[in-house]
């Protein structure tokens, strides 16, 4: 069987598909031809359909952790949270030791806004992983949403530490530093945040207003003009790149 299977070539991917479905019709109750072609298909950009796959895997061996895992994490995608939840709880109860399981449920538990639960599962894929700045980065998130900052700061320094050239959490830290009125702080890590990741609006927006409060105006000219280029329909950065431009008029 495994000689038939059609290799997962996403520059054909209408032929690929095409010959996984004959498969699939073939051979039914092959577990593993499910599972290759829900990989195929969410490389393919096919999520939904992944989905479907990995939903037919699972039915098919309800005790395997993989099926539970992989079909709670792309309910995420469907904005289907609290199935996701249900799935991948039975994927930590039949495999406990799976950080990533433990993460995508600290994940479906934050888009539900349940804060102190995902805390708590971050926190055990962090006993797991102590080394994964990303998981540092989400428990951080939702330390902020549970107000408790000094925390939420002390996280995104450590995957900083971890990964210092990750301009998502220089951004979180730069909105902790602000809310807590560290200004200079804030304003230096939404500098990072912009030059490691200049598509962020965010940072290139609070960027430019702390250079403004440093009197750097060309510099904060050039932040806004790029959020307008990003997002041209925000007024809060066309109003600031105006009352710019009336500073340097009225100066000439």
């Amino acid at each position: 069987m495994a000689g038939l299977r059609p290799e997962m070539n996403a520059d054909n991917a209408p032929a690929t598909r095409n010959a996984f479905l004959k498969l699939v019709e073939q051979w039914a109750e092959d577990y593993f031809l499910h599972q290759e072609f829900a990989v195929f298909l969410e490389l393919s950009g096919d999520p939904a359909g992944a989905l479907a796959e990995w939903q037919h895997f699972r039915h098919m061996l309800p005790q395997d952790s993989l099926g539970h895992y992989q079909t709670g994490r792309l309910l995420i995608t469907q904005q289907r949270y609290s199935e996701a939840e249900a799935a991948l709880r039975s994927a930590i109860a039949i495999r406990p030791g799976r950080a990533d399981g433990w993460v995508e449920l600290g994940n479906a538990l934050a888009l539900q806004k349940k804060y102190p639960d995902a805390l708590d599962s971050y926190s055990i894929a962090l006993k797991m992983e102590p080394q994964n700045a990303q998981t540092l980065l989400r428990r951080g998130k939702v330390l902020g949403y549970l107000n408790r900052h000094p925390e939420a700061m002390d996280n995104y320094h450590a995957a900083l530490q971890l990964n210092p050239a990750d301009g998502l959490s220089h951004y979180e830290l730069g909105v902790e530093l602000l809310a807590a009125k560290d200004f200079n702080a804030a304003g230096k890590e939404f500098g990072e945040a912009a030059r490691l990741t200049p598509d962020r609006v965010g940072a290139r927006f609070n960027y430019g207003t702390w250079l403004m409060g440093q009197n750097r105006w060309d510099e904060a000219r050039r932040e806004f003009e790029a959020v307008i280029r990003l997002e041209p329909g925000n007024v809060q950065a066309q109003q600031r790149l105006a009352a710019l431009k009336a500073r340097t008029k009225h100066m000439e």
